[in-house]
């Protein structure tokens, strides 16, 4: 395991979209803009079937994201909303160490399961 861990994230869309989610979210992490998804096509990440929009857990993360007043926003014109999303932890030279691909367009790890993944083994 390296001696430092990174974290990436990828989103599909145009720099002024990204820009604007990570200053909505005030997130603090590098984001890489991937509009043609060639990036989530090299990490493994393929589309979701309609099915999984309309999971009763997908839902009602839609539906607490709505409650704190987080409206979705299309990705940019060519948006492809049934692309799969993920997590990536990388190394310091930018390896992807692990890839967490989304089951649904709401699954996302815990800070506690990204800790686990990066705590060495002894």
């Amino acid at each position: 395991m390296p001696k430092r861990v990174g974290v990436v994230g990828v989103i599909p869309g145009n720099s002024t979209l990204v820009a604007n989610l990570a200053e909505r979210d005030g997130l603090r992490i590098p984001l890489l803009c991937d509009p043609e998804y060639q990036w989530h096509q090299w990490l493994g990440l393929g589309r979701f079937g309609l099915a999984e929009f309309f999971k009763p857990t997908t839902m009602a993360g839609y539906i607490k994201e709505l409650i704190k007043g987080r409206m979705t926003a299309k990705a940019g014109e060519n948006a492809d909303l049934m692309r799969q999303g993920g997590e990536v932890l990388v190394s310091e030279n930018g390896q992807p160490l692990w890839v967490h691909r989304s089951e649904n367009p709401t699954d996302r790890p815990t800070t506690l399961v990204l800790t686990q993944v990066v705590r060495p083994i002894n």
